[in-house]
């Protein structure tokens, strides 16, 4: 069961990867809990309920980042829990906030064959 969970979290990031939000969000539960971590000063921060807020997340995301490199490094699963670790890049500029390289890690558990996100 492990391995099968992995593999819904792997493709959950190759969604985002292409851009496909609807793909990501359709691979959540209705009924997800999605939680970014930061302050007020992070647009995307705080916690999200339902496949709706996890849209308005990415809307937030978009609005404020623009990704030159995400790539998925690894992956770990125990039972019903997989967290995958990530490293993104974001663009330099006016409306972008991180200038840096980023590290992840991302858990989340998988209840009745869709991906609940604990932590972004």
């Amino acid at each position: 069961m492990s391995t099968d969970n992995i593999g819904v979290v792997r493709g959950i990031y190759e969604a985002f990867q292409r851009g496909d939000i609807n793909a990501v969000l359709s691979s959540l539960a209705p009924a997800v809990t999605w939680y970014s971590p930061g302050g007020p000063e992070i647009p995307w921060a705080g916690s999200r309920q339902g496949r709706e807020q996890v849209g308005q997340f990415f809307g937030q995301l978009d609005a404020t980042l623009e990704f030159l490199d995400f790539a998925p490094e690894q992956f770990a699963a125990s039972g019903d829990t997989v967290i995958g670790r990530t490293r993104s890049r974001p663009r330099e500029g006016d409306r972008h906030r991180a200038r840096r390289a980023l590290g992840a890690c991302h858990a989340g558990a998988r209840r009745t064959g869709r991906q609940l996100p604990r932590n972004h």
